[in-house]
């Protein structure tokens, strides 16, 4: 192995047990010390709104070659984001309703549903979309079923996207076609990893405010 080989592989070795024990330990283990309060607190607790919370995590890897399906990255993903994602709704007063591979239908129907006064986003998308299990959902559909359907009112309440933040158009795009105040919530504006959406999680718990 020559040195630069060896330089490589070092650097690449370090950053691995630096992200596995640095990062996803203490994620981990806080994860792991509140999924049961999580769990109790959104069972037993009566809340007067509901946030839908839609996860599909499909992962490619090598240009596509090698595919992780979903029904397996969304068990991991879930274990890393059920206990702050559900704690940060309960803190608002909301109910957190998961919904796994949903339907670009699924989504327009949850949108559609008054219930239903904040959204949460999970897996990839850009500024203008978010990607369900059969296509995207694009900020047009959003537009058209508030334009043409005068039953489905703007959210009161916040939309969290926890997608890749890339492409043309504001962060917030969706914020200001699903929201009446499209500040309420929070949005990427870059790639996002599973690790940093846990974190920011637990940032939206310990800074929501009643």
């Amino acid at each position: 192995m020559t040195s630069n080989n060896k330089s490589r592989f070092y650097n690449v070795f370090s950053s691995v047990i630096y992200n596995a024990f640095i990062v996803c330990l203490p994620v981990l283990a806080m994860n792991s010390l509140f999924m049961g309060t999580a769990a109790i607190s959104n069972s037993i607790t009566k809340f007067e709104n509901k946030v839908a919370i839609y996860m599909t995590t499909e992962y490619e890897f090598f240009g596509g070659k090698i595919t992780i399906p979903s029904r397996i990255t969304n068990s991991f993903d879930y274990f890393f984001t059920y206990a702050p994602i559900t704690l940060a709704a309960n803190s608002r007063g909301e109910k957190a309703e998961w919904i796994f591979d949903p339907t670009k239908t699924d989504v327009l129907e949850g949108i559609a549903n008054n219930d239903y006064q904040s959204i949460v986003f999970i897996g990839h998308g850009d500024r203008k979309s978010y990607t369900a299990v059969d296509e995207n959902v694009t900020a047009r559909d959003f537009y058209d079923l508030y334009n043409y359907d005068c039953f489905v009112k703007r959210k009161s309440g916040s939309l969290v996207k926890y997608t890749c933040g890339l492409g043309e158009g504001h962060p917030r795009e969706l914020h200001s076609i699903i929201l009446e105040n499209y500040e309420n919530g929070a949005a990427f504006d870059s790639t996002v990893t599973f690790i940093g959406i846990a974190i920011d999680a637990w940032i939206q718990v310990l800074y929501t405010k009643e």
